[in-house]
């Protein structure tokens, strides 16, 4: 709850940066047409204030949701589609040919981020029960928490985020930095081998002290990952997107991580854990090698794949990079 609290605070100060810092945005931060928001919807006050009261009323219907575990998976499954099938119908009955080539790349990107998530999101799932049932959690002279193995994804992006950056810009100044559909490749291609490298390396040592030095490989793979896909997934999407569905867009960019957090809850069960989105339970080490192995080639078949559309991809992008 404290965590949650936080967060919401966090977020809070984050709005009000916004707002006072709005100024500076030059106009882009402001509505296209104010004069709009002044007229009156139908529930008989002004169409500002029936966004907030909407917007309310979606916490409160938030709230009750997450009560309700199994249901959530299943509107998470049909909101998903449904919002891609509504932008590509508005895609072919509003846009010209350029802007649907790049709205139905944008599309399919947006769909299999969500298989990147789910095996991502493992550190939070099946990863952290591993480390607290497997491995030996002594580093340096130091007893870390296996809760506080965590702490290496956000530690490496810190890291690598400037060389990451660094490496792209030094890559498209001698024109061979890869599109956009290839760093979504690589990034799957990485995610699947430090799965398939990381169970391997589990499977040398029958006791429960294996060396964090294993812990210590995924959690890299999955940040260089993570770096490849996610800032770029988000500013592919503003690319891509008409102005007038961007944020529709964007909101499916997100319906689409969800519910491959989902996801990763019912990996995280195949694995052995109680249920699906189980907080403990005793992890079959046998199983969870099994499943790593075979989310890893999933994972590389899926970068493979994605190789080759990149060519046709690209095409369809017309010229945005």
């Amino acid at each position: 709850n404290f965590g949650f609290v936080l967060a919401g605070i966090g977020m809070f100060f984050g709005l009000l940066v916004f707002l006072w810092g709005q100024r500076y945005l030059d106009g882009r931060a402001e509505p296209s047409n104010p004069a709009v928001l002044k007229e009156k919807s139908p529930i008989g006050i002004n169409k500002e204030w029936t966004i907030y009261l909407f917007g309310f009323g979606l916490v409160i219907a938030s709230w009750l949701l997450v009560q309700y575990q199994e249901l959530v998976g299943t509107l998470l499954g049909l909101s998903s589609f449904v919002s891609i099938a509504v932008i590509m119908i508005y895609a072919f009955m509003n846009c010209n040919t350029v802007e649907r080539g790049r709205i139905t790349v944008a599309c399919g990107l947006i769909m299999i981020q969500s298989v990147f998530w789910a095996l991502f999101e493992q550190q939070a799932a099946s990863l952290t029960l591993l480390a607290d049932q497997q491995f030996d959690l002594n580093v340096l002279g130091m007893n870390v928490l296996a809760s506080q193995v965590q702490l290496m994804n956000p530690l490496f992006i810190v890291l690598l985020a400037p060389v990451m950056a660094w490496l792209w810009v030094a890559l498209a100044k001698k024109h061979i930095e890869p599109s956009t559909p290839a760093k979504f490749g690589i990034a799957m291609l990485l995610i699947g081998i430090g799965y398939i490298v990381f169970a391997w390396g589990m499977s040398l040592d029958d006791s429960t002290n294996k060396s964090f030095m294993w812990l210590a490989f995924i959690y890299l793979s999955l940040t260089v990952a993570e770096l490849c896909l996610s800032p770029v997934g988000l500013s592919m999407v503003t690319k891509l997107a008409v102005t007038k569905i961007v944020g529709m867009m964007m909101g499916t960019w997100f319906l689409f991580t969800a519910m491959g957090n989902y996801v990763a809850g019912w990996i995280s069960s195949l694995a052995g854990s109680t249920e699906h989105g189980a907080a403990s339970g005793e992890l079959d080490i046998i199983a969870t090698m099994d499943v790593y192995t075979t989310i890893g080639y999933l994972s590389v078949g899926v970068g493979v794949f994605l190789f080759i559309l990149t060519p046709i991809m690209r095409k369809y992008m017309h010229g945005v990079h």
